[in-house]
């Protein structure tokens, strides 16, 4: 999170979160990620297609997340990504209660997820994707201009 000071004295207020501060994102997030129990992945508002990095980062590190539900996840994970989807407030409060207590089913749907990361998300399959864009743009320039 992107703490400015006056949302880290709302967090202060709140004797069940925790603050952590400013951690250096290569060595020292992964570690804040795997080591909190649950941890809230809320996509910004303004990404509507895609994967939000922040959840795909908390989950290569062994870390549990819940997160606000993304169709590009969907499809990058399948239907197992939805156990850790909410859609409002009280869907989020349940399942921090129903998660919390359950460390070993956070760490066997981690693990899951874990497995689509490791074949989905390398250079290899994104400049394949990206290559096939480029060969489906092409394909459709050159039918418009027939």
């Amino acid at each position: 999170m992107f703490a400015d000071p006056a949302s880290v004295a709302l967090l202060e207020r709140k004797t069940n979160l925790l603050y952590a501060g400013d951690v250096h994102h290569f060595r020292e997030l992964p570690q804040t990620y795997a080591s909190t129990k649950i941890n809230i992945c809320i996509a910004n508002g303004l990404i509507y297609k895609g994967a939000p990095s922040k959840l795909i980062d908390c989950l290569a590190s062994g870390g549990f997340a819940l997160s606000d539900p993304k169709d590009d996840l969907v499809r990058l994970f399948g239907r197992d990504i939805e156990a850790i989807f909410f859609r409002n407030a009280g869907e989020l409060n349940a399942k921090i209660e129903y998660f919390l207590p359950r460390r070993e089913e956070r760490h066997e749907i981690v693990h899951e997820l874990r497995k689509t990361i490791e074949q989905e998300c390398t250079l290899e399959r994104l400049f394949e994707r990206v290559l096939q864009a480029h060969r489906e743009a092409a394909a459709t320039r050159s039918q418009l201009a027939e």
